[in-house]
């Protein structure tokens, strides 16, 4: 059914009327409980939310009725727009349904058109029929194809989707967070006095880090000087600094390596420096006391050769002197 836009303006005009006056409770019956007051700011929501809803159904209204897979799709959608209408109408300050709605954007709030249908469906359907992922069934009927989804949007391009969302939004959270009628209460007897606060101690600072051995010492004192001299005697064989900020760099070295199987405890950091120094400490080249046999042996060697050496240059001496006289 095509509404004429004088016809919806006197919709929405006497709806904003009714809205702001429904409440107000008869003359000298004073105001109604905070439960059933709408505020002036809530009813131009609603206006809002209504002005969007009738448009769209105008809009819809006037897609050619294109048969789809023989389902008049259109007509379909009509209804669904024009229940839309109704049950906003009617529930507007139904708690369970704006929260219905609202949710109903939720899982859809990414993708404003998505959102839209989602709405439009959840309150066509007064928010209990329809199912997850099932809204756009609702509006187009169960042939919905891609082609009614865009020739929807394009029919109602003129609506503001992302305004009717806000509004949407709006309406559902004023709804929900209406303001409930406090129940009577008697007096509350008077608080008994209190003690004063007490200030909590201020915090300890904090032990400055260790940063020589002297503080490594003081800190550890089982083992701590065992762990200095080995450390020092590693040093000496590895050219390292002896110095405590060069054993702190290998102990986080040594701790990265392992892992969990390196537990740093002094006596075992002692007992890895002192394996590997006692590694790589070279070995001294063996030496005896004078007049071993060794030595003995190697002087009168040393003795035969030079006597040797003497005869055999005498014995060369005479042949050279018989050459020479002929004997």
């Amino acid at each position: 059914m095509l509404i004429k836009a004088s016809a919806l303006r006197r919709i929405i005009k006497e709806e904003a009327g009714r809205i702001l006056h429904e409440d107000a409770g008869a003359a000298g019956q004073g105001l109604s409980t905070p439960t059933q007051t709408t505020s002036k700011e809530a009813v131009l929501t609603q206006v809002a939310v209504l002005k969007s809803l009738t448009d769209t159904q105008v809009a819809v209204s006037k897609i050619p009725d294109v048969k789809n897979s023989g389902t008049s799709w259109v007509k379909e959608c009509n209804t669904a727009i024009d229940s839309a209408v109704k049950n906003f109408t009617k529930m507007k300050n139904d708690k369970n349904f704006a929260k219905a709605v609202f949710e109903s954007i939720g899982p859809n709030e990414a993708n404003t058109g998505q959102a839209l249908l989602a709405a439009l469906a959840s309150m066509s359907t007064a928010a209990s029929q329809t199912l997850p992922g099932q809204f756009k069934q609702v509006l187009f009927g169960a042939q919905f194809n891609t082609d009614m989804e865009k020739r929807f949007f394009e029919a109602i391009n003129s609506i503001n989707a992302v305004n009717f969302i806000v509004a949407i939004k709006k309406w559902c959270q004023e709804v929900k967070i209406a303001p409930v009628a406090p129940a009577p209460t008697s007096p509350k007897p008077p608080a008994p006095p209190t003690t004063p606060p007490v200030t909590p101690a201020p915090p300890k600072p904090a032990a400055p880090p260790v940063q020589d051995w002297a503080g490594y010492i003081a800190k550890t004192p089982n083992g701590g000087d065992a762990v200095k001299a080995a450390w020092e005697a590693n040093s000496k064989v590895t050219g390292q600094s002896p110095g405590f900020a060069a054993f702190v760099a290998w102990w986080h070295g040594m701790q990265k390596t392992r892992g969990q199987s390196w537990r740093g405890d002094p006596a075992d950091v002692t007992a890895q420096l002192n394996a590997d120094t006692k590694l790589k400490t070279p070995e001294a080249a063996p030496s005896g006391p004078a007049g071993v046999p060794g030595q003995a042996v190697a002087a009168e060697s040393l003795r035969r050769s030079d006597n040797l050496l003497n005869e055999t240059g005498r014995n060369l001496l005479q042949t050279n002197l018989k050459i020479i006289w002929g004997k």
